[in-house]
């Protein structure tokens, strides 16, 4: 796995330990990662240029080309042998699960295998620099508000990796700094999911799983109940932590879609 990855795998893994009601064991595997990637300069260099690829934002298209390589040029100090060398290294310590790349980190790495070695693969190059300069210049640009169904289809996150909601649950327990600022149905699911009683999950997982059926035939796009459908078959499987936080992903997603269908 590409750096990039690792980290992605490695943030998954702890907090899927806070859920799973392990904080000690995710802050300590947390602070020793983190540790480690400090102690290592290489590993410490391509935390910043994942990170800063992933996250930032410039608007100018030409400013942006630019910013993305000077950004991987951070690491042409090191051979990509020893990028290798060192997440090998990294991937062997902690173990995180496999997953598969996001595009985003597949091109940065792209791009770094370019800057860090024979630089051969010029094709390689120009699709990830491409790629890359597109991301960074969309990255926090506002959508436009969306008019009807069918648009909001094109847009919606009506997917089922681990939502998104998840790590923001997730990071709002492990840093109770912030646990004042959790709305009153995140604090309500967390708190069921934290009291590990069967009754009251399996009572929250059925009624999201009703309530998630009643907006099945409640659109007239048939492409989004297509989805609805493939979305409940995936969430009937069985009563989860991580189905019950899909279904509430789902839900939020759902009632946002309707809402703005009734208002329409």
């Amino acid at each position: 796995m590409n750096f990039g990855t690792i980290l992605n795998s490695m943030t998954r893994n702890c907090v899927k330990l806070v859920l799973e009601g392990d904080d000690v064991t995710s802050k300590k595997l947390a602070s020793s990662f983190k540790n480690y990637i400090n102690l290592k300069p290489i590993l410490k260099d391509q935390f910043k240029v994942y990170h800063s690829l992933n996250t930032s934002y410039v608007k100018d298209h030409d400013d942006a080309r630019l910013f993305v390589s000077e950004t991987i040029n951070q690491l042409k100090k090191y051979s990509f042998k020893d990028i290798k060398a060192y997440n090998a290294l990294l991937e062997t310590k902690f173990n995180p699960p496999k997953m598969k790349s996001s595009d985003v980190n597949y091109h940065i790495a792209n791009l770094i295998k370019f800057a860090t070695s024979d630089g051969s693969d010029v094709h390689s190059y120009v699709e990830a620099l491409n790629k890359l300069t597109e991301h960074v210049t969309q990255i926090k640009e506002t959508k436009p508000v969306l008019e009807n169904v069918n648009d909001k289809l094109k847009n919606s996150s009506l997917k089922f990796l681990e939502p998104r909601h998840v790590v923001r649950i997730a990071i709002k327990k492990f840093n109770k700094t912030y646990i004042e600022k959790m709305d009153e149905s995140d604090r309500h699911v967390f708190n069921i999911l934290r009291s590990k009683d069967e009754k009251k999950i399996n009572t929250l997982y059925e009624d999201q799983l009703s309530e998630i059926k009643q907006y099945a035939n409640s659109f007239p796009d048939l492409e989004l109940k297509e989805k609805i459908d493939e979305s409940i078959s995936i969430i009937s499987n069985e009563c989860t932590s991580k189905n019950i936080l899909n279904g509430y992903e789902l839900l939020a997603e759902l009632r946002s879609l309707n809402k703005g269908e009734t208002n329409e």
